[in-house]
C-alpha cells in the first residue's frame, strides 16, 4: 500500500510546530532564571547602582565583597558641634588652625598665642566663622599684620577702610585704599574689632579708652605695618567714638578733632576745653610761641567772637574798624588766620555815646551772649580797652591764650578809624580800612602777605616751628591751597 504524501506532510508540520513551541517555552524559562540568577559581573554592577542610590542591603554588601565607603545622604549626615578653628572643609578652600587670644584690657595676657583678637569692652566677640576668616587671611598672607571687616548698624553698612592724615590739630579720614586682593582692601584703618599678629600687642595702649583702636592704627601706619579690611565680613557696630575730653590723646598727638573728609562728620576731642586744658597740653606757651596753628576749639571761639562783635556793632550803627591780625587775615585770605594770636582788635568811635553809655551797652550785650568779661588784665576793663571773651561762663581764659577775645578799643572821634569799607568774611560784613594794604603794611611791613607766622610784639614775621607736632606747623608756601589738608580743617568749615 502506497504512502499518502499529504498525510506525511501533515505529520511533519505537527512535529515542527511542537518543536517550535518547546523551544519558545525553553527560551522564556531560561530568560526568567537568568534574571533571577545574574552573572557575577552583572550582579556587582547592579549592587553598585543600589549603593549609589542609598538602597543598601546586607545581602548586597556580601555579594559586593569590597570595603568601599558608604556615603550618607546630605540630609542625614550628623553635624559636629562647632569648635574654634575647626570649621567644615567646605567653608574655606583650605583648612586652618592656630591659637588666638582675645584681649580687651591691659591685664589680659597673650603670651602663648600666635594671634590676638582685639575686642573693645562691652562688645560681642565675633563668631567662630569670622575668626576663622581673619585667621585664614593672616595665615595665607604673611605680609599682612592686621585684619578686620566692615561694620553693620541696623541695616546700614559702615565703611571702615580709611586713609589717615593728620594736620592742623585734625585727624582727617579719607575713603581710600592702596591695595586689594579678593575681598581684602589695604587701608590705614579697619573695624575696631580686629585680629593681629601677637607682636603688635605691645602697641595697643588701653589708657586711651575708646580711642585705643585709632591710636593703634596710627602706630601701625608709622611703623609701615599692613592693615586690611575684609569687606565680606560684617561685624555688628561697635561703640563709636563720641565727643569728649581726651587730654592724654590730645597731648600725645597734638589733635583735638577727628573729621571725615567726605561726610564732614566731626568728633571733637576737646569739649569745654579752655586755658587750663591748654596749659596742660602746651606747657603754658601759646601756639604763637611754637609757630603752629591754634587748636580747632580755639579757632571756633575766635570766629564766634568776630561774628558776634561785627553783628553787634553793625546793628548799633557804630563807626569801627577791624585791624591787627584779624585785619591781616581778611586781607590775605578773606578769613581769620588760624595761626593768629587769636584775638580780634576793633577800633570803635564812642564819641557820640560817651564812655559810660557805651560801656553799659557793651556789657549788656556781652551778658546776653553769656560771654566772659571784662578782660582778665585790669587794663582790659576800661572804655579805652574793654575785653570780652566769646567763651562759656566759668571757662579759664587767663593769658597767654586769647580764646575768643574781642578787644574793643574806644576812640573819641574818627581820626584813627579813618575811611572804611566793608569786606565779607565768615558770613558777616565787617568794616576794614578802605586802604587795607596800607593799613597792614603799617603794622607788618612790606612782607605782610607772606605765609609765615607773625608776631605783634616786634612786628616781625617768623617761621620757627618749635613744636614736636610738625603737622601743626605753618608752611611757608604761596597759598594755603598748597597745604594738602588745611582746607578740610575747622579753618575752612567755621
Amino acid at each position: 500500500m502506497k504512502d499518502n504524501p499529504s498525510k506525511h506532510l501533515k505529520r511533519m508540520n505537527k512535529f515542527l510546530l511542537v518543536m517550535s513551541i518547546t523551544f519558545f517555552l525553553s527560551s522564556i524559562t531560561l530568560l526568567y532564571w537568568s534574571n533571577c540568577y545574574p552573572t557575577e559581573s552583572d550582579g556587582i554592577e547592579k549592587i553598585k547602582r543600589l549603593l549609589d542610590t542609598h538602597e543598601k542591603t546586607h545581602h548586597a554588601k556580601q555579594l559586593l565583597g569590597t570595603h568601599e565607603k558608604v556615603h550618607h545622604p546630605p540630609d542625614v549626615t550628623p553635624k559636629e558641634p562647632e569648635k574654634l578653628l575647626e570649621m567644615p572643609k567646605d567653608e574655606f578652600s583650605s583648612f586652618v588652625t592656630g591659637k588666638i587670644s582675645i584681649v580687651q584690657t591691659e591685664e589680659q595676657s597673650a603670651q602663648n598665642a600666635e594671634f590676638i583678637l582685639f575686642v573693645p569692652e562691652n562688645v560681642k566677640t565675633p563668631s567662630v566663622k569670622m575668626q576663622n576668616a581673619f585667621l585664614k587671611t593672616l595665615r595665607e598672607n604673611p605680609d599682612i599684620d592686621v585684619v578686620g571687616g566692615f561694620m553693620k548698624s541696623n541695616n546700614h553698612i559702615v565703611h571702615t577702610c580709611f586713609d589717615i592724615e593728620i594736620c592742623h590739630w585734625t585727624i582727617i579720614y579719607h575713603y581710600e585704599y592702596v591695595w586689594s586682593k579678593g575681598s581684602l582692601m589695604q587701608c590705614d584703618t579697619t573695624s575696631h574689632v580686629f585680629m593681629a599678629r601677637r607682636k603688635w600687642l605691645k602697641h595697643i595702649h588701653f589708657e586711651f579708652g575708646s580711642l585705643t583702636p585709632i591710636d593703634f592704627f596710627i602706630k601701625v601706619k608709622e611703623m609701615n605695618g599692613k592693615v586690611v579690611s575684609d569687606v565680606s565680613q560684617l561685624i555688628p557696630m561697635t561703640t563709636t567714638v563720641k565727643s569728649g575730653q581726651y587730654t592724654t590723646f590730645v597731648k600725645k598727638y597734638g589733635v583735638d578733632q577727628i573729621r571725615n573728609r567726605y561726610t564732614n562728620e566731626i568728633v571733637d576731642l576737646c569739649v569745654n576745653c579752655d586755658g587750663k586744658f591748654l596749659r596742660n597740653v602746651m606747657t603754658n606757651k601759646n601756639w604763637d610761641y611754637y609757630g603752629i596753628t591754634m587748636p580747632n576749639f580755639a579757632y571756633k571761639a575766635y570766629v564766634k567772637g568776630f561774628q558776634a562783635a561785627v553783628k553787634f556793632l553793625n546793628q548799633n550803627n557804630m563807626r569801627y574798624r577791624v585791624y591787627g591780625g584779624a585785619g591781616l587775615g581778611l586781607l590775605k585770605l578773606g578769613r581769620l588766620l588760624p595761626w593768629d594770636s587769636g584775638d580780634v582788635d576793633i577800633l570803635v568811635d564812642v564819641s557820640e555815646l560817651g564812655c559810660v553809655q557805651w560801656l553799659q551797652k557793651l556789657k549788656k550785650w556781652a551778658d546776653e551772649q553769656e560771654f566772659i568779661h571784662p578782660h582778665v588784665v585790669p587794663a582790659g576793663g576800661t572804655c579805652q580797652n574793654y575785653g570780652v571773651y566769646a567763651m562759656p561762663r566759668g571757662s579759664d581764659v587767663r593769658d597767654p591764650f586769647s580764646l575768643g577775645l574781642i578787644s574793643f578799643i574806644g576812640q573819641q572821634g574818627t581820626s584813627k578809624i579813618g575811611k572804611t569799607a566793608m569786606i565779607r568774611a565768615h558770613d558777616v560784613d565787617a568794616q576794614v580800612s578802605a586802604d587795607l594794604w596800607k593799613s597792614n603794611v603799617y603794622s607788618y611791613g612790606e612782607s605782610a602777605l607772606t605765609h609765615k607766622k607773625h608776631t605783634n610784639s616786634k612786628h616781625e614775621l617768623q617761621n620757627i616751628c618749635k613744636s614736636k607736632w610738625k603737622h601743626n606747623c605753618i608752611k611757608n608756601v604761596l597759598g594755603t591751597h598748597l597745604d594738602t589738608c588745611i582746607e578740610y580743617t575747622q579753618f575752612y568749615h567755621s
